[in-house]
């Protein structure tokens, strides 16, 4: 919730109500209250609260403190971070493995009692410290704390060598004692590994995970969007729920390796996602509302897991604060401004003093680029139209269509001050079919919108039927 509500503070200009802010501060301190200095729970029985061994969250406890740190200044915020890195330090090996006697959560109260529900995520490097490389990475470039950087590198080793294969193709070694995987886990440590190999420079991790998102990350998101709980090409109990979490962090990646790798084919896989899935999955306020036409405001704007893979979402924090923090990240590159001049990553609707851009779709596709001064503009171009249905018009006068890579680029010569560019495109209609839980759902797309899907459900359906 820090995290993603401070990301939101940064990018939009919305101000999270001071008073909240100050309850979640509470909040984690409270939690914190143990020799670990982990967010296991307090040791006083405050409010019933009794201590949880979590190792899941590892992640999300330094993502709190990161954000408190890079967007508060919070001085006890870095030395929080830094005890729960001294904790990290000293319950892990070497080689990435954990020491779980080093947690005195751990030895004074889940050994002798309850074990945690989620023992095999709880206690193997997937979907523990896989995920938590990422928050390491941010967390050294927020405090430059050198420990940040030293556990990110342990864990980044490990998961380089159990978590990816030269090829592309699933590497499953870092699931030992969690047979079924955590999509997005898994996802979150490739993140991680990106962060890290750019950050130290140290080019087999980016590789590493160039070629993992095209062979392996492609079929775990599917064309829709899709994308189950729990891995599914791992042999084991798999929890075939769909979540939204897991293609956000493919649209993270996407974003990354396009924008900071030069990989700009992946912006279409990007802006599809979002269209096709993130967008509408997400809780209106009429699908919050009960029977009586009162909203849930604990549904109403949220994202999370699903009962039926085209529907019925239900809202869970860590999920719509997952999303929301991928979501933040690609609106910041929506549109941006460099050396190169004005680029248009994205085909939606957005606003800064750089330009202004609308985009309407109906049967076919027009995207208004203005920008906020003459310069040279590139606007990028879906692979998936019709390359000869491109039509680019300034201020409603027709310029011929000169590509660079994936962009259209309009030289600044053809601009005057505040002209209007508009570009339209076809939206080709097509069917696809996808099978989930051995169940055929056929999709009706039009451009890279789902307009319609067979079978459907009743209950806050992402589409009509």
């Amino acid at each position: 919730w820090l995290d993603a509500t401070l990301r939101l503070e940064e990018t939009i200009g919305w101000k999270i109500p001071p008073e909240r802010l100050a309850l979640m501060e509470k909040n984690l301190l409270k939690f914190c209250e143990n020799p670990d200095s982990l967010a296991f729970g307090p040791r006083d029985r405050w409010m019933g609260v009794k201590p949880d061994f979590y190792l899941h969250s590892l992640r999300e406890y330094i993502l709190a403190v990161n954000s408190l740190v890079r967007y508060r200044k919070s001085p006890w915020a870095a030395e929080l971070g830094h005890r729960m890195l001294e904790t990290i330090r000293r319950a892990s090996k070497a080689d990435g493995s954990w020491i779980l006697t080093e947690f005195d959560t751990y030895v004074n109260f889940i050994s002798k009692s309850s074990k945690p529900s989620d023992k095999n995520q709880g206690f193997s490097p997937h979907g523990t410290s896989d995920r938590l490389i990422e928050a390491l990475v941010w967390f050294y470039q927020t405090s430059g704390d050198p420990l940040a950087l030293e556990l990110a590198d342990r864990f980044a080793r490990y998961h380089l060598k159990n978590s990816t294969h030269p090829d592309g193709t699933l590497n499953v070694a870092s699931l030992e004692g969690s047979p079924t995987g955590h999509t997005h886990s898994y996802l979150g440590g490739q993140r991680g590994l990106f962060l890290f190999g750019e950050l130290t420079g140290q080019h087999e991790y980016i590789d590493a995970v160039l070629a993992t998102y095209r062979v392996t990350v492609r079929r775990i998101v599917r064309e829709s969007g899709y994308a189950c709980h729990d891995l599914e090409q791992v042999p084991g109990k798999v929890t075939n729920i769909p979540e939204s979490a897991s293609p956000g962090d493919a649209i993270q990646l996407a974003l990354w390796l396009a924008t900071r790798r030069g990989h700009t084919e992946f912006l279409d896989d990007a802006e599809r996602w979002i269209r096709a899935r993130i967008l509408p999955c997400q809780i209106t306020e009429e699908q919050a509302k009960d029977a009586h036409g009162v909203v849930d405001q604990r549904l109403r704007g949220g994202w999370g897991a699903s009962r039926f893979p085209q529907g019925t979402q239900m809202s869970y924090t860590d999920v719509t604060a997952a999303v929301l923090h991928n979501l933040c990240d690609v609106y910041r590159h929506i549109a941006v401004r460099s050396e190169a001049g004005l680029t248009v990553n994205f085909h939606l609707d957005y606003e800064d003093p750089n330009v202004r851009i609308v985009s309407e779709r109906n049967d076919g596709a027009k995207v208004t680029v203005t920008p906020g001064k003459q310069d040279n503009v590139r606007i990028r171009i879906p692979r998936w139209t019709p390359r000869e249905s491109v039509k680019i018009t300034a201020d409603s006068k027709p310029i011929s269509l000169t590509m660079i890579g994936d962009f259209a680029f309009v030289p600044r010569t053809d601009l005057s001050e505040r002209t209007e560019i508009v570009v339209r495109y076809d939206l080709p209609v097509r069917t696809t079919v996808e099978t989930i839980n051995g169940a055929e759902y056929r999709y009706q797309w039009r451009g890279d919108d789902i307009i319609g899907v067979a079978p459907n459900v009743a209950l806050r359906p992402f589409y009509p039927s």
